[in-house]
């Protein structure tokens, strides 16, 4: 009686988005149920040894070649017994399993398609209905997710939702390392955690910056992300009239390693994360995770991690993000710890969303028997 996991979201080269989720909650199921866990990439059998490696490292970038040279061995090995397939995105078998599983992590290309390229629709979305509701089980990453697909897909009348939550883990030498490394920035900054895209709505700030210039004096302003599509960084900046600032305030260091990562929100006075939309909102967990004041949107799942820890604005009213932004740049500098956020961030956790899966399985595993 195995749970076999879909690990295709692990072949990334640097894990962000969901082969963090996937690589976490691998982790957290590695340690609940040891060898019941079992890992496939597509239909091929994948060792539990490589699996750790990559989740140790956060990267996949050897996968591809080492399941080049895999034996063609099948998953699950055995159909007369009792399987249970998870897929922690997209599924790439159906009918093999006794049960299959799946994790939804949001429709933001159905629900906001305006803010995806056309292949990334064409891609995900014809393919939610059909998934979700040939699932015996449909795991959420957040209530606002599980709601969208009763909504949408009356999910409930073919599939079980359940949901889950995501957690936030550092290493644990990032602290020391960040301790030794730490050097007094000359200016307060505001980090920016959005990649450079439609969906992750920086014009907020930007129109912002443009109206309030001697925000400068006070505070630079750091974009961490990758770039993404749309618009580009120096057609945006320029219709802001902005393009003076790179280097002089607005700083773009791009996509960074974990590590950079936690020692840049770990020094930073305050975090902005202006999504329209997200399923979880992992970013605005790392933040609280380190104590962080955070400015954020007022939108689908993210007061669900925030709760009433966090600084909202509502990004269909992008006038008011002004007035929000120097609201919680006066609680930044009043109280640079922000003790409620690390006490919210303490209640979310992998292992309590691997422990809700594990316990599906145990529940269906006896149920077969």
């Amino acid at each position: 009686m195995t749970l076999y996991m879909e690990i295709s979201p692990l072949q990334e080269r640097q894990y962000t988005g969901v082969s963090v989720a996937a690589a976490r909650i691998a982790e957290a199921l590695l340690d609940r149920l040891g060898p019941r866990v079992r890992f496939f990439l597509r239909d091929l059998a994948v060792p539990v040894d490589i699996v750790r490696e990559m989740i140790a490292e956060n990267s996949g970038s050897h996968l591809r070649r080492l399941a080049a040279s895999l034996p063609l061995d099948r998953a699950p090995e055995r159909c007369d017994a009792f399987s249970y397939g998870l897929f922690p995105n997209q599924k790439t078998q159906w009918g093999a399993f006794s049960v299959e599983a799946q994790i939804v992590h949001d429709l933001s290309t159905i629900l906001t398609p305006q803010f995806h390229r056309p292949e990334t629709i064409q891609l995900h979305a014809p393919a939610y209905r059909r998934e979700i509701c040939s699932n015996d089980v449909t795991f959420c990453v957040s209530q606002a997710t599980a709601d969208d697909c009763a909504f949408y897909f009356q999910a409930e009348a073919h599939t079980e939702l359940k949901v889950i939550v995501e957690g936030c883990v550092w290493r644990e030498d990032f602290k020391a390392l960040a301790a030794e490394l730490f050097h007094e920035p000359q200016k307060p900054y505001v980090l920016v955690l959005a990649t450079l895209e439609p969906r992750k709505n920086i014009d907020a700030l930007l129109e912002t910056l443009s109206q309030r210039p001697d925000l400068f004096d006070d505070y630079d302003f750091l974009f961490l992300g990758r770039a993404g599509w749309g618009e580009g960084l120096e057609d945006k900046l320029s219709r802001f009239e902005l393009l003076d600032q790179i280097g002089q305030g607005l700083l773009f260091p791009g996509f960074v390693t974990e590590f950079a990562k936690y020692a840049l929100l770990r020094d930073a006075r305050l975090v902005v994360y202006p999504s329209i939309f997200e399923g979880f909102g992992l970013p605005v967990l790392e933040a609280l995770s380190l104590g962080k004041h955070v400015l954020t949107s007022l939108s689908s799942s993210i007061p669900e991690v925030g709760g009433d820890v966090c600084v909202y604005f509502d990004p269909n009213f992008p006038e008011q993000f002004e007035q929000r932004l120097e609201l919680a740049l006066r609680a930044a500098a009043a109280s640079p710890v922000n003790a409620d956020g690390l006490w919210r961030a303490e209640l979310f956790s992998w292992k309590a969303g691997a422990e809700i899966i594990a316990a599906d399985y145990e529940r269906r595993a006896t149920a077969h028997v």
